[in-house]
């Protein structure tokens, strides 16, 4: 079972040797698989244990201009729980560790909370003020400690990166992201409570708060919604809501309609998987018209789901 800890001084490996990699892994792509991968491998073969270290922010929400997020803290968590590691350490990114140097870096947490044998790193892999430590910063410096470059993963000639997957998704480029990620783009939140309009048109939709994540532009989708260990197909609205609600205060609101479910998940916490874009939003003459096409997404979002297995989210 993933053990996670999250403070930025204390380490339950202390005087214990240990194989550690350092990522923000946002999106756990497959990129972010291969150096997990390594990692697992290497810590079983010297019989250590495993450490990721992660950020519970984008270090440039700090540095300025931080890009959307593929993935919450609590998703990447979930997603880095199903790849074998023994443990990840969340280090709160403040203005203060963003001065942190490389060598302090590697003296005050690689060395000292976690006595690091081997750090392994992507070929892009840096940390430390500056993003000084690399690789051949630790070779040169550091020769005591094993290290191993993961090497990049190719898709299509082109190499997984989160920038890229956040460009395909934010395009509402499902397949390529799809390709990237290992996965279908998702989004992860907290059900909460609407204003229950759906219910009264005989449509009744989960409400997804899907704590600033990235997801695909405005528009009705095929998708599989996941609570718990329950996977229900559904079709999906990200935006306005313009037949009902005109006002546009609810930019980017995420609606889903469970076929076959008519109880509350309120407070539970669900995945959206985007299947396949089915249109774009638009606004309907009457209320009337407007579940008419509800009814026409429905079926559409039927077939393109009855094609498409749940499991192949994870291909």
């Amino acid at each position: 079972m993933l053990r996670i800890f999250g403070n930025n001084n204390n380490s339950p490996f202390v005087g214990q040797d240990t194989v550690v990699t350092i990522g923000m892994f946002d999106g756990v792509h497959l990129g972010h698989k291969k150096v997990i991968s390594e990692l697992v491998v290497a810590s079983k073969k010297l019989s250590l244990p495993s450490v990721a270290i992660t950020f519970d922010i984008h270090p440039r929400k700090i540095l300025g201009n931080a890009p959307a997020m593929i993935c919450s803290l609590e998703h990447r968590l979930q997603l880095l729980s199903t790849l074998g590691l023994d443990s990840v350490w969340v280090i709160s990114f403040t203005e203060e560790f963003s001065k942190v140097t490389a060598k302090e870096f590697i003296e005050s947490f690689l060395l000292d909370k976690l006595s690091a044998a081997k750090i392994i790193l992507g070929e892009n892999g840096n940390f430390g003020y500056k993003g000084e430590g690399c690789i051949k910063y630790l070779q040169e410096n550091y020769p005591e400690i094993s290290t191993e470059c993961a090497p990049r993963v190719m898709i299509d000639n082109v190499t997984v990166s989160s920038s890229l997957i956040r460009k395909f998704t934010s395009e509402g480029n499902l397949s390529s992201s799809r390709k990237l990620l290992g996965r279908a783009p998702s989004v992860l939140g907290k059900v909460i409570k609407g204003k229950q309009i759906g219910r009264t048109i005989g449509f009744p939709t989960l409400n997804l708060n899907p704590d600033h994540e990235l997801f695909p532009p405005n528009g009705v989708y095929a998708t599989f919604t996941r609570c718990g260990d329950t996977i229900f197909n559904s079709v999906t609205n990200i935006g306005y809501r313009p037949t009902i609600d005109d006002s546009k205060e609810e930019i980017g609101k995420i609606e889903s309609h469970l076929f076959n479910f008519n109880g509350n998940l309120y407070d539970h916490t669900a995945e959206v998987f985007f299947i396949e874009k089915i249109r774009d939003e638009k606004k309907f003459s009457s209320i009337d018209e407007l579940k008419e096409n509800i009814v026409k997404d429905s079926n559409k979002a039927k077939k393109i789901l009855a094609k498409s297995n749940y499991s192949d989210r994870t291909d």
